[in-house]
C-alpha cells in the first residue's frame, strides 16, 4: 500500500518523550506505532530475550514429544493418545504464549467494540 498523505502534529515535550518511550518499548517507528493506533491496536512492548529462550525450549521439548510419539505408533509400548493430547497441549501454550506477547490488542470504544481498521 503506498501511502502519500503527510500530516504534521504538535506535541508538547511531555508528549513527545511519552511517544518516544512508547515506540522504543515495542520496536516500531513512530509512524508505525501511530498507524497501529489508528487502526485501532494497542502495539505491544518488544518481548526479552527470556521469551526467545522459552520458546526455544518449548520447541525443543515439542520435538521431543513428537519423537516419543512416533516410536509409540510404532512399537504401541506407550500411550499413544496421551502423548497426542501432551503435543496438542504444547502447540496451544506456543500459541497462547505468542499472543500474549506479540499480537497487539485491539482498542474496544465505549460499548465495548472493536475500533480497528482493515487495511
Amino acid at each position: 500500500m503506498k501511502r502519500k498523505n503527510e500530516i504534521k502534529i504538535r506535541l508538547s515535550d511531555a508528549e513527545m518523550v511519552r511517544l518516544n518511550m512508547n515506540v522504543a518499548g515495542c520496536g516500531l517507528s513512530r509512524e508505525g506505532y501511530i498507524r497501529q493506533l489508528i487502526n485501532g491496536y494497542v502495539p505491544k512492548a518488544a518481548p526479552p530475550q527470556d521469551y526467545y529462550d522459552m520458546m526455544m525450549q518449548l520447541y525443543r521439548i515439542g520435538n521431543n514429544i513428537n519423537q516419543i510419539a512416533k516410536l509409540a505408533h510404532m512399537t504401541g509400548e506407550v500411550n499413544a493418545a496421551r502423548y497426542d493430547i501432551y503435543v496438542k497441549m504444547l502447540e496451544d501454550a506456543i500459541v497462547d504464549i505468542t499472543k500474549a506477547v506479540l499480537v497487539p490488542e485491539a482498542i474496544e470504544d465505549t460499548n465495548g467494540d472493536n475500533i480497528h481498521v482493515e487495511g
